[in-house]
This record gives structure tokens, C-alpha cells and sequence, in this order.
């Protein structure tokens, strides 16, 4: 009878130590997964000019910039046109356009000057990207007066899904 019990006892503490071991063996990453992540941000924040592309060009358009900032929001703007304004998340060493948008695996390096470079290699997207580093920007999106960060930006369809 108590050699049953002990068993019993046995079973369910190492039931339920196993799971908590796992759980803090992979939390972290779980984590990441389910906040969506951005596990380090810094090195894309800032303003970046696209000089080189090749792959499925239908949506970038030649000189674009991209702007990065904090907060997780991502402004693409072509040469005389408004901003496309959307949302991403760095996780993985992926750039990810968040609800649906591309995914691209990247690199940051530099050339034999020393200017920084952003390498952008299409995960679900048949493009790849390069853009010189043009301004830093660890901050958020200025915003105006009435607190509108981009009141001339156009919101992506990936932007507005909820």
C-alpha cells in the first residue's frame, strides 16, 4: 500500500517537473513566438536606400528608402510618391512585414569603404534587396501636432488587418 502510494507520488511529482524543465529549457523562444518577438531591432533602426535589386520587382521601385524605427513600424517610400506605412518584426534573423506581409532572412555588413549595408533575401517572396545605410534612427516616428505619426502615409493592406 505505500509502495503504491510512493509510485503514484513518484509519477506525478516527475509529471509535472518535466514539463516545467522543458518549459524553462524553451520559455524564452516561446516567448519570442508569441509577442512577436523583435529580438534585437537595433542594427536595422534607421533610414536605408535601396541600390541593387533583383527577383520579383512588381511592388519596389527603383532609389526606394526604408525607415525602420523603434516602435516596430516600417515606412517605404518611393521617389515623389507618399509612404507606405506597415509593421515588422526581427526574429530569427528575419525582417518580417507583420500580418500576412513578405519575409526576408538578412545581413548587415559593410563594403571595402566602410559603409553599412542591409541585405534583404525573400523568404515567401521571390526578391532579394540591397540598401546602403543612410541615417540612424532609434527613435519612433515623429509624430505632427495632433499626434498622427505620418499623416500623409498611405497604411499598407497589411498595416489595417486585424
Amino acid at each position: 500500500m505505500i509502495k503504491n502510494k510512493l509510485i503514484k507520488s513518484s509519477c506525478l511529482l516527475i509529471l509535472f517537473i518535466i514539463p516545467l524543465i522543458i518549459f524553462a529549457l524553451t520559455g524564452a523562444d516561446c516567448n519570442k513566438v508569441v509577442s512577436g518577438g523583435n529580438e534585437n531591432i537595433k542594427p536595422v533602426l534607421g533610414t536605408w536606400k535601396l541600390y541593387k535589386q533583383s527577383g520579383a520587382l512588381c511592388d519596389v521601385c527603383p532609389n526606394e528608402t526604408v525607415q525602420f524605427f523603434l516602435d516596430g513600424v516600417v515606412w517605404n517610400t518611393c521617389p515623389g510618391a507618399a509612404v507606405v506605412m506597415s509593421r515588422f518584426n526581427v526574429l530569427y534573423g528575419q525582417i518580417v512585414y507583420v500580418d500576412g506581409g513578405p519575409t526576408y532572412n538578412f545581413t548587415i555588413g559593410t563594403d571595402s569603404v566602410g559603409n553599412k549595408n542591409l541585405e534583404m533575401n525573400g523568404v515567401n517572396v521571390s526578391r532579394h534587396l540591397w540598401y546602403k545605410f543612410i541615417s540612424s534612427n532609434d527613435n519612433n516616428p515623429p509624430a505632427n501636432q495632433n499626434g498622427n505619426k505620418c499623416p500623409d502615409c498611405v497604411n499598407s493592406s497589411i498595416f489595417n488587418k486585424k
